[in-house]
């Protein structure tokens, strides 16, 4: 093979290669990501079986990648797919769902309770770390992750809880529970968030507040 065949070889491997990232706009770790296609497949391992899908404009998070395929790693919904970066964007898309909540990776459901249920007994806390954060089986590294706590997630934590080994047990407010690094938790709404609420009343105080109801998305 002569040198100069060498080169557009080489070339075009390279430009095969570097095409799923120019797609999706050189997304990188943390950013926000829209869908482009009409149903995204999301996918349990890179090139492997569809188990949901994702509908145009919507929002998710993306946590690695691409690969070398051009699949990311990427959350959305409080779960972790692949998907191939061709069909997802870094700029924005305006849908009639998103228009009326203001551009926002606001949650799906609103979480109610019964206002004599906990008073006295949780706060409301918040994670905060960049992306997410480690929900396990117990209060250690080494523990099994159960899942993820997102970017200024609410969570429950008891009042009297005490940490081990730097964690604590959480209740998340669609009911699962484990432990989180009590490090990354923050007794304050996060000034990047919006939260809609409404506080039962009487019961919100300097230790914890009990919410009948609650929404949160990015400000953005």
């Amino acid at each position: 093979m002569t040198k100069r065949l060498l080169a557009i070889v080489i070339a075009t491997m390279i430009a095969l290669a570097i095409t799923p990232v120019l797609a999706a706009g050189g997304l990188r770790p943390g950013s926000t990501a829209y869908v482009t296609a009409d149903v995204l497949n999301l996918r349990d391992v890179p090139q492997g079986n569809i188990i949901g899908g994702a509908r145009y404009g919507s929002a998710v998070t993306v946590l690695s990648g691409p690969d070398r395929n051009g699949y990311y790693r990427i959350s959305y919904r409080g779960n972790e797919y692949f998907a191939y970066g061709q069909y997802l964007t870094g700029d924005y898309i305006e849908t009639p769902e998103s228009r009326s909540t203001a551009r926002s990776n606001q949650q799906d459901e609103t979480y109610t309770y019964a206002c004599d249920s906990g008073a006295g007994e949780y706060r409301l806390m918040f994670v905060n770390v960049p992306v997410r954060l480690a929900l396990r089986k117990g209060p250690s590294k080494d523990d099994t992750r159960k899942g993820w706590l997102q970017h200024g997630e609410p969570v429950l934590v008891e009042l009297k809880a005490k940490t081990r080994n730097g964690y604590v047990r959480v209740q998340t407010l669609d009911g699962r529970t484990g432990y989180a690094y009590m490090r990354y938790l923050s007794g304050e709404k996060l000034e990047d968030m919006v939260y809609l609420y409404e506080i039962c009343d009487g019961h919100e105080d300097g230790d914890y507040w009990l919410v009948e109801s609650i929404q949160w998305y990015r400000d953005e």
